[in-house]
C-alpha cells in the first residue's frame, strides 16, 4: 500500500511541478520517526501538527501525541542544535490553544529560534489573514474563497519565512500528511531539502495488556461490513484477507459515550476482570475503507478481537458464576446493561473458556442511549445503588435470582478486594483521562472516589 501511495504521489507531483525546481526531494514515510534517516547538517526541520505530531477530535478542546517516539526525536534534534519548527494550517487565532496542546506533550519550539538565530514574525509580514510566525511555529491556514475554492498557503508563507532569514547552505525537511501542502511548498520554495509525506490511517491510543492479538496498526487494507450484534448496536466486522483475520470495530455517534465506554473497559481491565483483547484508535471516518460506516464515525474507535462474534457455545453455569464473582465491581462501575432478563447476551466466553464482558455501553454515567443516568430518580452518582438494583426482581428476575444467592461473607470479600484496589482504579482513570479528556472528568473522578467511600460504609454495616 505504501509503495502504491509513493508511486501515485511521485507521478502526481511530477505532472503538477514539471516546470518547478527539482531541489526538493519527495519521500513517503512509514512512520514519523523515519525522518531521522534524512536529517543533514544545516537542515531546518518543519513538522505539521494535526495527524502528524498530535491528534485532536473535531470540536474537542484537547490533543494528544500520536507517536511518543517522534516527539522524543524532535526534542533530541533540538538538543543537538538542529532547528525544529512547527508548520501548521491552524490560524493565528489558535495560538493559545496550540500552546496548551504542546505543553501537554512537552514540546517547546521556541528553543529552535536561538538554534537558527531568528525571531518571530508578525501578522502584517504575511499577505494572508490569520497568518503569523510565533514561538517557532508558522501558523498559516488554508484560504477558503467562495469563487476560487481552497488555497493551501504553507508554500508561500514558508517562502516568506525563509527569505526573511536567508542563510547559506541551508536545506529543509518538511513532514506533512497532506500531499497538496507539500506540492504547494515545492511550487514556491527554492531551496534544497526533503518533503516527507506521512500518510495518516489512524493511530493506537491504548491496547490491551494481556492476550496479545494480531491487530493492524492502521485501517489500511481492511474491508468492512456492517453487522448488528446481540447487544443491539450496529458495529463493523473488518476483514484482512491477506492475514485471514477479522476484527470487530465499535464506535458511536456520541464521542462522549465512546470515551465513557473506553474508560469502563480500562477500569475493568485494571481490576482484573477479563475483557476482549483490544486496541483503541483515533482517526476520521472518511479516511476508512468502509464508507457505509461514516455516519456514526466519531474519531475514536474500539477495535476488538473477532471471537466475540463467533464465541464458543456458552456455559450457563460459567456465565452465572462470572456475574456473582464480579457483582460488586459491576455495580461499582454501574454496568446497568447487565441487569435485564437477556443478561446472557451481555456475556460471552473466549476460546480459553473465560467469561468476557464484550461491550461497555450503559456503564459509568451514561445509559444505553447516551443520556446521563441522573435522569433516573433512584440512581445515584456517589452511592452504589446498583447493589440493590441488581437484586431487584422487578428489574430482572433472572439476574436477581443469581445475585440473591450471594452470602454476606462473599459480599464482604468482594467489597474488601475492590477497596484494596482504590489506588489502581484512580491511577488508571487519571492515565486514561490524560488522553481522552473526558467530559466533566472531575465529576467522574469524584463519582469513583465517593463510591469507594460508600462501599467502605456498607462494609462497616455488614
Amino acid at each position: 500500500m505504501f509503495n502504491k501511495l509513493f508511486i501515485l504521489f511521485t507521478v502526481f507531483t511530477a505532472i503538477v511541478c514539471s516546470n518547478k525546481s527539482k531541489a526538493l526531494e519527495f519521500i513517503t514515510l512509514r512512520t514519523q520517526t523515519d525522518i531521522k534517516d534524512h536529517i543533514k547538517p544545516g537542515m531546518w526541520v518543519f513538522t505539521d501538527f494535526d495527524r502528524v505530531l498530535m491528534a485532536k477530535n473535531i470540536g474537542a478542546p484537547f490533543a494528544y501525541e500520536l507517536n511518543p517516539a517522534y516527539t522524543a526525536l524532535l526534542k533530541n534534534l533540538q538538543d543537538e542544535g538542529i532547528p525544529v519548527f512547527g508548520l501548521t494550517a491552524r490560524g493565528e487565532d489558535q495560538v493559545n490553544e496550540t500552546m496548551k496542546h504542546l505543553k501537554v506533550i512537552g514540546l517547546d519550539f521556541t528553543k529552535s529560534l536561538s538554534n537558527a538565530n531568528i525571531t518571530d514574525l508578525s501578522v502584517d509580514q504575511f499577505p494572508f489573514f490569520n497568518t503569523t510566525f510565533k514561538d517557532g511555529i508558522l501558523f498559516t491556514p488554508t484560504l477558503k474563497d467562495p469563487i476560487l475554492g481552497k488555497k493551501k498557503t504553507k508554500g508561500i508563507s514558508l517562502k516568506i519565512l525563509l527569505d526573511t532569514f536567508p542563510q547559506e547552505n541551508r536545506s529543509i525537511l518538511v513532514i506533512d500528511d497532506q500531499p497538496e501542502q507539500l506540492i504547494a511548498i515545492q511550487n514556491e520554495v527554492q531551496v534544497e531539502g526533503t518533503l516527507a509525506y506521512c500518510p495518516f490511517f489512524g493511530h493506537p491510543l491504548f491496547k490491551s495488556t494481556q492476550l496479545p492479538y494480531d491487530f493492524p496498526v492502521s485501517f489500511e487494507g481492511l474491508k468492512g461490513e456492517k453487522i448488528e450484534t446481540a447487544w443491539g448496536r450496529d458495529m463493523m466486522r473488518l476483514k484482512n484477507k491477506k492475514k485471514r483475520k477479522t476484527y470487530l470495530l465499535q464506535t458511536n455517534a456520541s464521542n462522549d459515550q465512546m470515551k465513557e465506554e473506553i474508560m469502563a473497559l480500562r477500569l475493568y481491565e485494571a481490576l482484573g476482570v477479563p475483557v476482549p483483547d483490544y486496541r483503541v484508535l483515533s482517526g476520521r471516518g472518511n479516511e476508512l475503507t468502509f464508507k457505509k460506516f461514516e455516519s456514526s464515525a466519531t474519531g475514536l474507535y474500539l477495535l476488538t478481537s473477532d471471537f466475540i462474534l463467533d464465541a464458543p457455545k456458552k456455559s450457563k453455569r460459567r456465565l452465572e458464576n462470572s456475574l456473582r464473582d464480579h457483582y460488586v465491581i459491576d455495580a461499582f462501575l454501574s454496568h446497568t446493561g447487565l441487569v435485564r432478563d437477556e443478561y446472557i447476551k451481555q456475556l460471552i466466553e473466549n476460546p480459553n473458556g473465560q467469561v468476557i464482558r464484550p461491550a461497555f455501553f450503559s456503564t459509568l454515567r451514561l445509559g444505553r442511549t447516551g443520556k446521563h443516568k441522573n435522569r433516573y430518580l433512584d440512581w445515584s452518582l456517589h452511592q452504589v445503588v446498583e447493589l440493590d438494583w441488581f437484586k431487584d426482581n422487578t428489574r430482572s428476575q433472572e439476574s436477581a435470582a443469581i445475585y440473591n444467592q450471594l452470602s454476606n461473607t462473599e459480599l464482604k470479600d468482594q467489597i474488601t478486594r475492590l477497596l484494596s484496589k482504590k489506588e489502581i482504579v484512580l491511577n488508571t482513570f487519571d492515565e486514561t483521562n490524560n488522553v481522552l479528556i473526558m467530559q466533566n472528568s472531575q465529576e467522574l473522578r469524584q463519582m469513583l472516589e465517593q463510591r469507594f467511600n460508600d462501599l467502605q460504609s456498607r462494609l462497616a454495616g455488614l
